[in-house]
């Protein structure tokens, strides 16, 4: 919805999420530490994530057992660092 030029667009893309089925982080704090501690095995690998969002996007993927679909070179790199993250 971020990216909506007008009020319309604004409430079509709710309305369009408002139908998908969002997962979420299942392990409250843990998950967060998990999400920190891959992005430091990245960085012990010459890695830099500057996303935090992307890492917990990851970390979701990977708690909920799901493949991420994706066009952005960061979740390969991830992926690389950390065997559970299937992609798409």
């Amino acid at each position: 919805m971020q990216g909506a030029k007008t009020e319309n667009e604004f409430n079509l893309i709710k309305e369009y999420l408002s139908t998908q089925k969002f997962y979420d982080l299942k392990y409250g704090i843990k998950s967060y530490e998990d999400a920190a501690k891959m992005y430091f095995k990245c960085r012990k690998k010459g890695i830099t994530i500057r996303s935090t969002i992307d890492l917990l996007i990851a970390e979701t993927a990977i708690e909920n057992n799901l493949y991420l679909l994706h066009d952005d070179d960061v979740f390969s790199l991830i992926a690389q660092v950390d065997e559970r993250l299937k992609e798409y």
